[in-house]
């Protein structure tokens, strides 16, 4: 072994700790950086020389410096802080987002992130801030969560209207009232109670019903006419006047709208009004489907629904129908499975994406690509993919970043061990140019 050869030995070094201070101060710059994690160089010493007549006992090698082999990545847990923007998302626990390229090629454009930074773009898709949609699984109209992976859009959601088939009264009939005589031409005033309830016809169009409740001029006072009446300019075949009795005499009789309670006030017989006899023919814009709409007005012998108790005035106590009309996306939550629950405009609350994470057999193979992305190779595995909260896999918390998983103490601890390497290794190198200089001299 030469006295050149500790030279490039030196040399070695000043590669090896200049590349990991490149590595330090990268970890270091990106200690802010949402999702980041830090890297870590690995180092290994080259092949070492076998001295001239080298002890068989205790050998005789020498080595000839270090060098670079890899760069491993530190796939340790950050922290969790709140960010407050609802399109933010963080993992807690393994996985990463799996985000898609719209302008590349199928089959090169997924690419993985920690970085849960996502924003909604002018079209409604969620994506990073490089304009990578982030994918998941989508759900049909009922909120089913569907298999296949597509692109999570929020701004087009829509829900659907609901034609009305039930309504639903609950409320209370004080018997002390005067008898009055039902006029459909005058209902409010000619009625002793009444209510209206706003139904919906196939198109989502809100139309108004107006239920009459009338005390019966009979012996037993326990017994109540109930009339359903409609504007007669909603109605397709109106009758003439201002409203339409949809319980006409034509289609019941008065024991037909009967509604009766017990010596207790608990209901004993109802007034069925069939689906067939209050077929409702709408006039809506364009043609809509004809409604049939079921009264629901309680149970017999059950206090669920209507009651005749001796309290003053008319107490309602529920009202409510089945129908709706078309609502926009208003708002939307994720939970900690990823699943997006979004709120419509009509009221409805459903599921409308899940977010879909990814795992790899080897994550630290995985080549960064800058912007918190990341590749994956041969080295690192095909990527598996899940919800967040299945097997090997972590949660979703929304309006939260996870933090970079880099230690500024510890960073900085192996920058100065590797400032100092470096300035030793150039020692090494500043002293063997002087035993040179030395044997040069040797000629004078």
């Amino acid at each position: 072994m030469s006295i050149f050869d500790s030279l490039y030995t030196g040399w070695s070094g000043i590669n090896a700790f200049s590349s990991d201070i490149q590595i330090l101060s990268n970890n270091i710059v990106n200690v802010n950086t949402p999702g980041f994690k830090a890297s870590q160089g690995q180092f290994e010493d080259l092949i070492y020389q076998n001295m001239v007549g080298a002890s068989p006992v205790t050998g005789g090698q020498v080595g000839v410096g270090t060098r670079l082999v890899g760069v491993a990545g530190v796939f340790t847990q950050g922290g969790l802080r709140s960010s407050g923007i609802p399109t933010d998302l963080a993992i807690n626990g393994d996985g990463f987002f799996i985000v898609r390229n719209t302008e590349a090629d199928e089959t090169d454009s997924l690419f993985y992130t920690r970085g849960g930074q996502f924003t909604m773009d002018g079209d409604g898709y969620l994506v990073t801030p490089d304009g990578f949609r982030l994918q998941g699984r989508l759900a049909d109209e009922e909120g089913v969560i569907t298999l296949g992976r597509d692109d999570i859009q929020m701004d087009e959601l829509e829900s659907p209207p609901i034609v009305s088939s039930m309504v639903t009264i609950a409320a209370n009939l004080d018997p002390d009232v005067e008898i009055e005589v039902f006029d459909v031409e005058d209902p409010f005033a000619t009625s002793n109670y009444s209510t209206e309830i706003e139904v919906y016809d196939s198109q989502g169009n809100a139309h108004t019903l107006y239920v009459f409740f009338n005390k019966m001029d009979v012996e037993d006072d326990n017994d109540w006419q109930v009339r359903i009446l409609a504007k007669s300019d909603e109605i397709a075949v109106p009758d003439e006047g201002e409203y339409t009795d949809l319980t006409s005499d034509e289609l019941f009789t008065d024991d037909e709208r009967l509604l009766s309670f017990n010596t207790h006030g608990i209901v004993d017989d109802l007034p069925v009004f069939t689906t067939d006899a209050l077929a409702i023919g709408w006039n809506g814009i364009g043609e809509v489907e004809v409604g049939s709409i079921l009264f629901d007005l309680g149970t017999i012998d059950s206090a669920d629904g209507m009651t005749q108790y001796g309290e003053e005035g008319w107490v309602l106590r529920t009202k409510d129908q089945d129908g709706r009309s078309a609502g926009v996306l208003t708002d939307f939550n994720i939970d900690q499975t990823g699943t997006i629950h979004g709120t419509f405009s009509n009221g409805e609350y459903r599921a409308v994406a899940q977010v879909l994470l990814a795992n790899f057999a080897n994550e630290s193979a995985l080549t960064r690509l800058g912007s918190n992305l990341y590749e994956s190779t041969a080295a690192s595995g095909d990527p598996m993919e899940d919800v967040p909260g299945a097997a090997s896999f972590g949660s979703t918390h929304q309006a939260f970043l996870e933090t970079s998983n880099v230690d500024i103490g510890v960073e900085f601890i192996r920058l100065i061990t590797s400032q100092r390497g470096f300035q030793v290794s150039s020692k090494i190198i500043q002293t063997m140019d002087q035993l040179l200089g030395e044997v040069v001299n040797l000629k004078r």
